[in-house]
């Protein structure tokens, strides 16, 4: 992947140089896993680079502390800090970078800027972040400074989700503004640049901040350093109603040192009255008041006002923006927010009122850790396979009609989804969590470690059908909204999104990688085997979820690929009788359950819509994971298989 020199990129600091920075890092050089391929931005105290990561084949951006006036590199990789009188401030100003880079480190928001590792080497720190591209939202606004409501009520809800994950885990971004804001295809909006972030202490004693503003959008207890007046959550409020009220005014905010005197500031409800509904404009005054009191406290509060004042509350068709921006429906109490509270040795999450948008295409969350749901409509498809290379049990070919609308996870649940449920709930694994012994002999391997390395974005393995059902059943009671595993019918129709053919790839094998992350050529070096397809899907074994990766027209990544996903059906012998409605096949006697879609070790060859295979309900595979559904529409029950009753004659396909 390289970058698109005509986009801009959020990493640059507004100093703007050439790439042929001569501070820069050479092309090819390497830290750690990571090759350095070239200079994205630089400014005034970094470089960000764009880099290679050889262990997980991913594009990254690296961002290089180095404090222009302070430091330097000369004829080497280390940095060389100018005077000696200068050393104090940069050790510093590395101690900050390393305390941002360590602040985000914890937190995976679709707005907040994801950072994955921070390393210290050659005398200064590397920060490793996602590759992204677009332009901020202050570019935005010079380049069409008007915005419509829809886009702007999207807005805030994904910001507003992003602020909730921070402060939930005590962090103050303390400077967001435009430029700070970054806008992923001009929609998706990404809070950036950590450098003023402080994180709150668990205590309830007042903690002495330094005094760091920015003139138009900082809250006044921002102005103080004596420690005299606390700064929280409703100080980022604050800032966020200032960019807000740019936004409907088209002119920035008084100060607000200037407003403690004097307010003259002329209210949204007034200056922007008839271009948007009178109660946004009262949210945004709110988020502005100069009294703390007087102020939102949290985001959740300003997220429950925003959804009283929507004129989609009732329902009623949504603009372009509202469907890609507000569909990015991030954590909020209109969006399914929760809070964390301590209970016991865990957090446990504690739902609140949810109103998700839900119309075929948005995306929603139902809390800050939650899957990220797709909404798939209702439709028709035709069901199993129609070929003589078909299996016995993907015939007949069936018409299938699915009448309701539904949610999908648009990946598969992750070590950290998971992880999350296993501590709140206390969840018991029976004694027995293991899927088989390492090659190497010694412990079992386990979800926590399936015999290979895996990041906490990847895809959970090692879990069995009663694991999965748990874990949607908690999400369920945690959220208060249904979730539950997708019958065969659905995962297949989610699968093949208005595919009629076998595969995306249909006949070209070479071409699989572009569509499913599976046996390739990194996997068959890596294992010494010789069934690797002869393309490259980027990752030996598992993937973390990307955006950018294997999705099809639904929106939905790696249904085929990454890793087989158990699904809610009873095995059945064939489709002979199967539900035509979109319901699951179920039995009170089912001894194996089916799993779908193939892995990241599979050949090409092995991998189709149509492929069925079933393993008992207790057993657990290095390959094999789940994704979970939501209802939306009630889907219908689930009749019994029809022949249920061998549902234990066959052995597992892989």
């Amino acid at each position: 992947m390289t970058t698109d020199q005509n986009i801009p990129s959020f990493y640059d600091e507004g100093d703007e140089r050439s790439s042929q920075d001569v501070h820069a890092l050479r092309e090819g050089f390497r830290v750690g896993e990571f090759e350095f391929k070239g200079v994205i931005g630089s400014g005034g105290f970094s470089i960000v680079y764009e880099a290679w990561d050889h262990s997980l084949n991913q594009p990254r951006a690296i961002k290089e502390f180095l404090p222009r006036g302070l430091a330097a590199r000369f004829d080497n990789d280390t940095i060389t800090v100018l005077s000696k009188k200068d050393e104090a401030a940069y050790s510093s100003g590395l101690a900050r970078f390393i305390a941002e880079a360590r602040l985000l480190a914890g937190i995976n928001h679709p707005s907040v800027v994801r950072v994955y590792r921070c390393i210290e080497a050659n005398r200064t720190a590397y920060m490793v972040m996602d590759l992204c591209q677009g332009e901020t939202l202050e570019q935005r606004l010079i380049r069409e400074p008007k915005i419509d409501e829809p886009w702007l009520r999207g807005f805030l809800v994904a910001m507003l989700g992003g602020l909730d994950t921070l402060h939930a885990a005590r962090i103050l971004h303390r400077d967001i503004k435009p430029s700070n804001i970054f806008l992923i295809d001009g929609h998706r909006p990404v809070l950036i640049d950590f450098g003023s972030a402080r994180q709150l202490s668990e205590g309830t004693a007042r903690q002495e901040m330094t005094a760091i503003v920015t003139y138009n959008y900082s809250a006044p207890e921002q102005w103080d350093s004596t420690g005299q007046f606390a700064q929280g959550a409703y100080s980022d409020i604050y800032s966020l109603g200032a960019t807000a009220y740019e936004l409907v005014a088209q002119r920035k905010p008084n100060a607000s040192n200037t407003r403690l005197l004097r307010d003259l500031l002329v209210p949204a409800t007034d200056i922007a009255k008839g271009k948007y509904s009178a109660k946004i404009l009262e949210t945004i005054d709110k988020a502005l008041k100069i009294s703390v009191a007087d102020r939102y406290q949290t985001a959740h509060e300003w997220l429950a006002d925003l959804q009283r004042s929507s004129p989609h509350a009732g329902g009623g068709r949504k603009s372009p923006a509202t469907a890609i921006i507000a569909g990015v429906v991030v954590v909020a109490v209109a969006a399914g927010g929760y809070l964390w509270l301590k209970k016991g040795r865990h957090e446990a999450p504690v739902p609140v009122a949810v109103a998700a948008q839900t119309a075929p295409g948005s995306l929603m969350n139902d809390c800050p850790n939650c899957p990220e749901m797709v909404v798939v409509g209702k439709g028709d498809f035709q069901q199993g396979a129609g070929n003589n290379s078909a299996d016995r049990d993907e015939l007949p070919k069936h018409p299938v009609k699915i009448g309701y609308d539904f949610a999908v996870g648009r990946f598969e649940v992750t070590r950290a989804q998971f992880r999350e449920f296993v501590n709140a709930a206390g969840y018991s694994f029976g004694g027995d969590p293991s899927c088989g012994k390492k090659k190497s002999g010694g412990e079992d391997k386990t979800w926590k470690d399936p015999g290979f390395p895996q990041r906490d974005d990847e895809p959970v393995v090692c879990v069995n059908w009663f694991d999965g059902k748990a874990y949607a059943d908690w999400l369920s009671k945690v959220t208060g909204k249904k979730y539950r595993l997708l019958s065969e019918s659905e995962w297949e129709y989610a699968a093949r999104a208005g595919n009629d053919g076998a595969t995306p790839w249909a006949d070209d094998l070479a071409a699989a990688c572009n569509y499913a992350n599976l046996a390739d050529e990194a996997y068959a070096q890596r294992t010494n085997t010789k069934n690797g397809a002869k393309c490259s899907d980027q990752f030996a074994l598992t993937a973390p979820g990307s955006t950018a990766l294997r999705k099809n027209r639904f929106g939905l990544h790696d249904m085929l690929g990454n890793v087989a996903e158990w699904v809610a059906d009873c095995q059945s012998d064939d489709y002979v009788g199967a539900p035509t409605d979109g319901s699951a096949v179920s039995s009170a006697t089912c001894q194996q359950y089916v799993f779908r879609g193939g892995a990241f070790n599979y050949s090409a060859a092995d991998v189709r819509y149509s492929r069925r295979e079933f393993m008992p309900p207790g057993e657990r595979k290095p390959y094999v994971g789940f994704r979970i559904a939501r209802d939306i529409d009630a889907p219908p029950a689930a009749p019994a298989a029809e022949g249920a009753e061998h549902a234990g004659d066959h052995a597992v396909k892989k």
